[in-house]
């Protein structure tokens, strides 16, 4: 079977902001770069659908379809949602091999990623400060599942003892506690010099912009205490 008889959905949560949707396409468009046969989906809040992706792979002569979640943890998504949209398009096209991959969760590339986005937030602080009086504060998206919240939990001890940090918080965007501003509160009376806000995301959002706001608010409350706003992961060759 030929290479051109494969179809790679890369499929994304997707975004009510323009910028997160456009990442999350500038994405695969690196992505489309290396191999042939990759499109794109969204989950929610943009078009094409899942569903509607893999029925044109289909429709456009694929005998082997790929549903690639472009997702960081497995939570109701991925472990729920995407794999009910696969098993209803298998009943449609029973001649068709479908096949799901796996999320990001802890890959090297991807931690190494992480400690790039810590190092480039200290460069651009101007002046240096002793790791072990800094705080990492990883801010997880926040779900109903238990495991996917305990990655962010794991994630956040392997870059704080990686990187010598003096220690390390999670908090969440929503659903799980705490909150971001309450989560940044609460770090805030830990006694460290510095905070490091680091966004587990792949992609600028509403949410996104909401833990920045966070951070703001808090450096404009404790002028003492030292807020870094690390970036977010985004779009590039590590992802792709």
């Amino acid at each position: 079977m030929m290479a051109d008889d494969l179809a790679i959905v890369v499929a994304g949560h997707g975004s009510r902001d323009p910028a997160g949707r456009a990442e999350f396409e500038a994405l695969v468009g690196l992505m489309a770069n290396q191999a042939s046969g990759i499109s794109h989906a969204y989950l929610e809040f943009a078009t094409p659908t899942v569903e509607d992706a893999l029925r044109s792979a289909v429709q456009s002569g694929a005998r082997r379809v790929v549903l690639l979640p472009a997702l960081l943890l497995a939570a109701a998504h991925a472990k729920n949602d995407m794999p009910g949209e696969l098993a209803l398009l298998k009943q449609e096209a029973p001649a068709t091999a479908f096949f799901y991959a796996g999320v990001a969760e802890l890959h090297p590339l991807l931690l190494r990623l992480c400690q790039r986005r810590m190092v480039e937030a200290e460069a651009a602080a101007g002046h240096t400060a002793a790791r072990g009086d800094t705080l990492l504060v990883v801010v997880g998206r926040g779900t109903s599942d238990p495991d996917a919240n305990a990655e962010v939990y794991k994630l956040a001890r392997m870059l704080e003892e990686g990187m010598g940090y003096g220690g390390a918080y999670v908090c969440y965007s929503g659903t799980a506690q705490p909150l971001v501003m309450d989560g940044l509160l609460r770090a805030a009376r830990l006694g460290f010099k510095r905070l490091l806000v680091f966004p587990l995301f792949l992609f600028d959002g509403v949410l996104v912009k909401r833990i920045y706001a966070a951070a703001d608010a808090l450096a404009a409350r404790q002028p003492e205490l030292e807020v870094l706003k690390a970036d977010y992961l985004r779009p590039c060759a590590e992802l792709a």
